[in-house]
């Protein structure tokens, strides 16, 4: 019994939620430089995907970026969600000189904040907002460890747990911006890219 007990307890922690952690964003800028695995000589950054960080919620540990409900047409267009599972397929970025891109599901698409005022990280849109590296900074001055996927100084990301419009589970995110308040059933969490 006391294995089980113990297995049970380390399940329970990996999906514990835990409080958000009061930080100043520092936008870094869109330069790829500014993100993990930096490469000169191709002056790109990546490919990695995004993981669910310090969330508010029952999310667990090592959870990654999905495609989430795909528009069909000739363009690919998807917002990008969080998966359930760690376990589950990511979907991988990359910075290059074209900006922020997903690979998906042949070829790679510029990803941006969503053109409405819910500000969802989509990708295959045109004309929209830019996502920018974020440096993390507590009140003491002491950095957060990682780079942070925001915009404009914004790092914080409403998650909800639902199901998308082709039947698959995730968490649906969108960029707090100005003003924006939870919707019900929301919580609070980062988006950092590369690592969990």
């Amino acid at each position: 019994m006391r294995t089980f007990s113990t297995l049970c307890a380390v399940a329970l922690a990996a999906t514990a939620a835990h409080a958000l952690p009061d930080v100043k964003p520092v936008q870094l800028g869109a330069e790829c430089h500014n993100y993990p695995e930096f490469n000169a000589a191709k002056g790109e950054a990546g490919p990695w995907p995004l993981y669910a960080s310090s969330t508010d919620g029952q999310v667990a540990w090592g959870v990654g970026s999905t495609v989430f409900d795909v528009i069909p047409g000739a363009q690919a267009k998807f917002r990008i969600g969080m998966a359930v599972l760690p376990t589950q397929g990511k979907l991988i970025l990359k910075c290059t000189s074209n900006g922020l891109l997903a690979y998906y599901p042949t070829s790679w698409a510029a990803v941006t904040r969503g053109p409405d005022d819910k500000a969802f990280l989509m990708v295959g849109q045109e004309g929209v907002t830019e996502l920018q590296a974020h440096a993390h900074f507590f009140a003491n001055g002491t950095q957060q460890e990682g780079v942070f996927l925001g915009s404009g100084g914004h790092t914080t990301w409403a998650y909800k747990r639902r199901t998308d419009s082709n039947g698959r589970d995730g968490f649906r995110i969108r960029l707090l911006v100005g003003s924006d308040s939870l919707e019900e059933g929301e919580f609070k969490g980062f988006a950092r890219i590369g690592a969990p």
